[in-house]
């Protein structure tokens, strides 16, 4: 007798696409998109950089002829949700950058499969974001995380919350850890080669 043949239906299309959305691979280095976002009204009505959109693509923050430009300052404990655009799968090492602009501010780093949630805190808890990027006149830091660091296999949406945890208001018009851009370091966009604009 023949085996039972098992078959799965998805109840509409929209949510098989949806699926098939969800389980498609990261084809940008960068975030695509922002998820969601949350920056405290007392940050918000202070800071000068208070656009999430910021943190989306490649790096680029930079000094201009007044002032910085180039990142979203996330304020005291805020957060930015961005979209890799797909999963990315954890690899050997480092899985993930983070670009902080101008100072060393501590961040956490959170991952999911789902905009929704759970989301899950990957190690260190608190890193320094203070490695400098070569030829980006000291503007530009970041640090990194590993996927493995909390049993984590993949993910698509990462989130970046601010652990510099000072008191605002703080009279400063960037308060917080202040967000460039997030990176998939296993991700190639070109020929095969890793899309990579700093230090490995």
């Amino acid at each position: 007798m023949k085996p039972a043949r098992t078959f799965v239906f998805a109840k509409s299309l929209s949510s098989l696409y949806a699926f098939a959305s969800l389980r498609a691979r990261a084809t940008s280095a960068y975030a695509t998109s922002v998820a969601e976002w949350w920056i405290p009204a007392s940050s918000l009505a202070g800071n000068t950089y208070n656009d999430p959109q910021e943190a989306v693509g490649r790096p680029d923050a930079a000094l201009g002829s007044v002032e910085y430009t180039g990142f979203v300052s996330l304020g005291f404990g805020g957060h930015v949700t961005l979209d890799l655009g797909g999963c990315i799968a954890d690899q050997p090492g480092n899985d993930l950058r983070v670009y902080q602009a101008v100072s060393t501010e501590p961040v956490s780093v959170y991952v999911s499969q789902s905009a929704d949630g759970p989301f899950t805190l990957l190690k260190p808890f608190f890193e320094d974001c203070g490695n400098r990027v070569p030829g980006t006149a000291n503007v530009q830091k970041y640090c990194e995380f590993d996927l493995a660091s909390a049993s984590v296999a993949e993910a698509r949406y990462v989130r970046v919350e601010d652990a510099e945890i000072y008191p605002c208001p703080c009279g400063t018009t960037s308060e917080g850890a202040d967000l460039d851009a997030v990176q998939a370091l296993a991700v190639s966009d070109k020929l095969g080669a890793s899309d990579d604009t700093g230090p490995r």
